[in-house]
């Protein structure tokens, strides 16, 4: 029963050391966007689930409507898609499976944007990349963390209906 015990709580201080480490490396990695941006408050990446609505505000200033491959959503409900994902994945069964075809395409359509103004590039160009990196998340800390620190400005898809 000891050795029971010995392993359980082993396992949940590695996961709680995991999901600890995992926020710390989002949140630095979000940071380092909103610096790079300009945006004023970059300590609002240490915030859970605000810091996606503020990178979703950051993301698309100055658009109307945010063309998410091929679909346009507009932008003040776009910059609420992680809000549908959560509800989504709470609805049992179906839920769980919708849940992940919209996290796939909101965050590869956000991730997307962030790697286009990395590079000052075509939101286009990086729609591979986005999809992936919102599959295995990791891919966007590793290619933010490795960018340079310099002043990016913000890429929008040639879709995106400008105000």
């Amino acid at each position: 029963m000891r050795q029971f015990l010995t392993l359980s709580g082993g396992f949940g201080f590695g996961s709680m050391s995991m999901l600890a480490l995992d926020y710390v490396i989002t949140s630095l990695t979000l940071a380092k966007i909103l610096k790079n941006i300009g945006y004023p408050k970059t300590q609002y990446a240490w915030i859970p689930i605000f810091n996606i609505y503020v990178l979703a505000t950051v993301m698309t200033k100055g658009i109307n409507s945010t063309n998410v491959f091929f679909v346009n959503i507009p932008t003040n409900r776009y910059r609420l898609g992680w809000l549908v994902i959560l509800i989504l994945s709470l609805i049992p069964s179906v839920g769980t499976k919708l849940a992940l075809v919209a996290r796939v395409f909101y965050y590869g359509d956000l991730y997307s944007r962030v790697y286009a103004s990395l590079e000052h590039d075509s939101v286009d160009n990086h729609n591979a990349l986005g999809i992936i990196s919102a599959i295995i998340p990791f891919i966007v800390v590793i290619k933010t963390l490795s960018a340079p620190d310099m002043p990016i400005q913000v890429e929008h898809r040639s879709a995106d209906l400008v105000a």
